[in-house]
């Protein structure tokens, strides 16, 4: 009798944490997704991919160089992929 309580209470414990942790997962990619839509357009912020001259994308606070195995630059403000000798209105020299 023993036996099947202690089965049955590990079983009950691997379907709570299973349940919890696929709850994270989704609460995550929510925040992700609300993240990516709460930045703005390049035409709201006049983005230009190819910017003669200085500043540019990689001189700003707010460039995200491209993550290891990544083609693309991207912008803690700005939606989309971003060339980094680009520039926006939104430009921050980084400090």
């Amino acid at each position: 009798m023993e036996k099947a309580e202690n089965h049955l209470h590990s079983r009950r414990h691997f379907l709570q944490h299973t349940a919890s942790l696929a709850g994270i997962a989704i609460v995550s990619l929510t925040f992700m997704q609300d993240a990516e839509a709460a930045k703005l357009s390049k035409a709201s912020v006049h983005y230009q991919p190819h910017l003669k001259g200085k500043p540019d994308c990689d001189d700003c606070a707010q460039y995200l160089a491209p993550a290891a195995g990544k083609r693309n630059a991207t912008c803690k403000r700005v939606a989309g992929d971003i060339n980094p000798h680009g520039w926006c209105e939104l430009f921050e020299a980084k400090a």
